[in-house]
């Protein structure tokens, strides 16, 4: 701004006014690989100057997600094939998007030994998502538990980001947060894992109270430890509304990404029924029914797992970390364009 100012300064005929107080837009800088991401932060909302940009987060996520609900090396390889048709086409952005979806799907489908949903033409590596129902069931909690604790972590840095000593220490997001949650999933796992509790669980008990006394009453811990003489106008009424609603989205955030599972159990499903279908005729009818059967799957469940990898996205995992109410940089020139 200061050489800014000297250079206005040094033009003649050249008046201009300095405002402060106003949300600065933000501009976006990533690699190559996933700036095509970038497109799924904006449709939430741009992220604030003094917020992370949770634009690899994205990638990462969506990649996982798309393809463990989605693993089958044939349409994989389809989503592929498109997604170069587009970044030939000059769609950089939507056919980087479908390319990686396409890659992801690939990948989960090697793992799954799936190929346009017939799972004997090549074997598993990882698992078989019909013939072992309840431990894909697992693995889609474990990933989703993995992902909040990550959105939770990406919440603490905000905090230390932005000196926000509530934020990293006693939000519900922050450390009070994830050691209440981590302490009960620790001990949740164990108990299936082993039969038994890795502690007490009036010791689980015990901790789990001081933990949420303290994001019940961050405000007050806060004004203390700061010394300000400031009262929490916020009704214990209400606080005890927020501590419900915290606790049950806990419950219900895990337990959302089983939908993981159930889409990749989903998949082979449809994929079966198609095939079953086009068993019912012989010649040239077997293999149109098979054809036309697994395009239906390919743009249905294509779509319904997009929308469904960008809604755990958005309410999951954003909701604990991001707020997005930014907004975006645009230039002189870009701004003249439109």
């Amino acid at each position: 701004l200061k050489r800014m100012e000297k250079k206005l300064d040094s033009l003649e005929n050249i008046d201009y006014v300095v405002r402060d107080g106003e949300n600065p837009p933000t501009k976006l800088k990533n690699n190559k690989i996933i700036k095509p991401f970038e497109e799924l932060v904006k449709m939430y909302g741009m992220p604030k100057m003094d917020e992370l940009d949770p634009t690899w987060f994205v990638a990462l996520t969506t990649f996982v997600m798309f393809g463990f609900m989605f693993g089958d090396v044939g349409h994989g390889l389809v989503f592929l094939i498109l997604g170069i048709i587009l970044l030939i086409k000059k769609s950089k952005t939507y056919g980087a998007i479908l390319f990686a979806g396409g890659l992801s799907s690939t990948i989960f489908g090697v793992l799954y030994g799936s190929v346009f949903g017939k799972e004997e033409i090549i074997k598993p590596i990882l698992i078989s998502p019909m013939n072992n129902i309840n431990t894909m069931l697992v693995y889609g909690i474990a990933v989703g538990t993995v992902f909040i604790l990550m959105a939770m972590a990406l919440n603490i840095i905000n905090g230390i980001k932005n000196k926000d000593m509530k934020k990293v220490f006693l939000d519900k997001n922050g450390v009070a947060g994830v050691v209440l949650y981590g302490i009960v999933l620790a001990n949740v796992a164990y108990y299936f894992l082993a039969g038994k509790m890795l502690i007490s669980l009036n010791l689980i008990i015990a901790i789990s109270v001081i933990l949420v006394l303290i994001i019940m009453f961050n405000d007050q811990i806060t004004n203390f430890l700061e010394k300000k003489k400031e009262k929490a106008t916020t009704p214990i009424v209400e606080k005890l509304f927020e501590i419900i609603e915290m606790l049950l989205s806990f419950l219900s955030n895990t337990i959302s990404f089983l939908r993981l599972a159930a889409f990749a159990i989903n998949h082979a499903g449809l994929c079966m029924a198609v095939y079953l279908l086009a068993n019912m005729t012989t010649g040239a009818g077997n293999i149109l029914i098979a054809v036309l059967g697994n395009i239906i799957v390919l743009v249905l469940e294509g779509l319904i797992v997009g929308i469904q990898t960008l809604r755990l996205e958005y309410y999951e995992l954003f909701s604990r970390f991001y707020d997005g109410s930014g907004k975006e940089y645009k230039s002189i020139k870009t701004q003249l364009e439109e």
